[in-house]
């Protein structure tokens, strides 16, 4: 006869060992990829919405395309490149400037903006268990970023590399910047950003200029490759020539292709890409834009 402790002994370990290979995140914590946030990194598929605007193309000219190929890269120790570096004493000092709209409370960050709900990020620690390895992630509030001061919350991940959570200092919204192994790149008005993995180029993964504008976090341009990287192409970012507009080379692993020089420009709310040979630009390794 089945004694009600022999039902109940194989409930309280099941529910045991559910709780023991719980991953210790908090309820709610904010990922890059929460509905609430606008995930700008390169990997997960950037795809050109197929109601997209395509973007014009024009000729480079010889001369234009050659200053492109011989400038200097611009890699993740350039100045024009977002670095990480947020930690507990660096924070201090910040917060002490930013009046209660920025509090810390040992785990628990919150930024309060002006007009929207408060924003806490938790950090939090999971050792493990027998079925997975352990994880965790803190934040450190890392200042204001761009002209309209939208602030900033940089993560440290376990398994992960770092990023930063830029949020509207007015409406709350926010996008991610996962800049440990992106290139990110704020335009000298410091209002859009330029977004892309210069070795990870796979099938729809490419590049996006976001804008930071005073309204919030939005995409202006994507661009991705239609086709799968069969010929090693990586990108060199050559710099933010004006607040409108930027240089990047796609490269080949074979020697015999030539570097494509590209130019991408933002004219009168549209976008203009330029290459010396538009067809070679789609044709061999299917790059392709839209606003």
């Amino acid at each position: 006869m089945t004694t009600l402790h022999s039902r109940l002994v194989p409930a309280f370990m099941l529910l045991f060992v559910l709780l023991g290979e719980s991953d210790g995140r908090p309820a709610g914590e904010y990922k890059f990829d929460s509905p609430s946030v606008l995930f700008l990194g390169t990997n997960t598929p950037n795809k050109v919405h197929p109601q997209s605007r395509p973007v014009r193309y024009e000729i480079l000219s010889p001369d234009a395309a050659l200053a492109i190929l011989y400038s200097s890269d611009h890699d993740w120790d350039s100045p024009d490149v977002m670095s990480y570096g947020a930690d507990t004493e660096k924070e201090r000092s910040l917060i002490a400037g930013e009046k209660q709209h920025v509090r810390r409370s040992r785990k628990r960050l919150t930024i309060t903006p002006t007009a929207g709900s408060p924003i806490t990020f938790t950090d939090w620690s999971d050792p493990g268990g027998p079925q997975r390895e352990g994880d965790g992630a803190k934040y450190f509030y890392a200042g204001r970023f761009g002209r309209f001061k939208y602030y900033r919350v940089e993560d440290r991940l376990v398994h992960d590399s770092p990023g930063s959570y830029l949020i509207n200092p007015v409406s709350g919204k926010m996008a991610y910047v996962h800049h440990g192994d992106d290139i990110v790149a704020l335009s000298p008005d410091n209002i859009h950003l330029l977004v892309f993995n210069p070795l990870n180029l796979q099938k729809h993964h490419a590049l996006t200029v976001a804008s930071l504008s005073a309204d919030g976090p939005t995409v202006e341009l994507r661009c991705v490759f239609n086709k799968r990287n069969s010929y090693g192409v990586t990108m060199s970012y050559k710099g933010w020539r004006n607040p409108n507009s930027f240089d990047i080379v796609l490269n080949f692993g074979e020697s015999s292709f030539k570097p494509i020089p590209v130019h991408i420009e933002l004219v009168h709310e549209a976008y203009i890409v330029a290459v010396p040979d538009r067809l070679r630009l789609e044709n061999e390794i299917g790059f392709i834009c839209g606003h």
